[in-house]
């Protein structure tokens, strides 16, 4: 299916780029399509940078630090988010989520709007199909070989679906501890008493890391070491335990 929804995000911004570079002939000429085939080469990487811009945007918005973990020319990036502050989680994560998509949106319609109006010059129509194929991308709810996609992350926190359910306790604790309160205070029921995941989804790493600071802070030292050892033997390393 995610080959299938790529296939689709690929055509679709194809066609839009071809159309483009038609109205752009035929209203300004051969300079002008050069000038606007050119300007869609460069902006197709930079479409995926702008992309996980728009979530640290958002992030930053709804007090979420989002640092980017990598970005991919022709498939959905990565990031990390962690709250400044608890309260509102769910809400403030879902509006991280979907800074992605607006900012893509957002140059898609001035693409569109630079075609439309006579007054533009359509070669600023350059901005359109790599945004569109970014934002198509990202707005079908599925997993790539990179991670979710951000409609995925939004509509299962919006369903409070099992993993969700985790995230939003991990991040809530998060976010209390970054606010100032040392995580060995918060209460034990909300850090155990939560679904239990399949070890393959990453919402069990960050909670078995999550467990495993929690126990180490509090001295149990016997205790953190199982949840220690539970990662280590998924294959992750000391750096996730941070």
């Amino acid at each position: 299916m995610k080959v299938l929804f790529t296939i689709i995000s690929a055509v679709l911004s194809l066609a839009l780029a071809a159309g483009s570079a038609a109205i752009v002939y035929f209203a300004s000429g051969v300079v002008y399509l050069i000038i606007y085939i050119a300007l869609c080469l460069v902006m197709f990487p930079l479409s995926g940078y702008l992309h996980e811009l728009g979530h640290v945007i958002a992030g930053g918005v709804s007090g979420m630090k989002v640092s980017i973990i990598k970005t991919n020319m022709f498939s959905s990036a990565a990031c990390s988010v962690s709250p400044k502050r608890g309260g509102n989680i769910r809400r403030r994560f879902i509006i991280t989520a979907l800074g992605g998509l607006a900012i893509n949106l957002l140059f898609v319609i001035f693409g569109v709007i630079a075609l439309c109006v006579p007054a533009i010059n359509g070669v600023f129509s350059f901005t359109a199909p790599s945004s569109l194929y970014f934002l198509l991308l990202n707005i079908f709810p599925a997993e790539y070989a990179g991670g979710k996609t951000d409609m995925l992350t939004v509509a299962e926190a919006a369903k409070n679906e099992p993993t969700a359910q985790v995230l939003m306790a991990v991040l809530e604790i998060q976010g209390e501890v970054a606010a100032g309160k040392p995580l060995a205070e918060v209460e034990e029921d909300r850090i155990l008493n939560l679904p239990q995941l399949p070890e393959d989804d990453y919402n069990f790493a960050m909670l078995t890391s999550l467990r495993y600071q929690y126990y180490f802070e509090k001295g149990d030292r016997k205790t953190a070491d199982v949840y220690y050892k539970r990662l280590r033997g998924l294959g992750y390393t000391d750096k996730d335990f941070k």
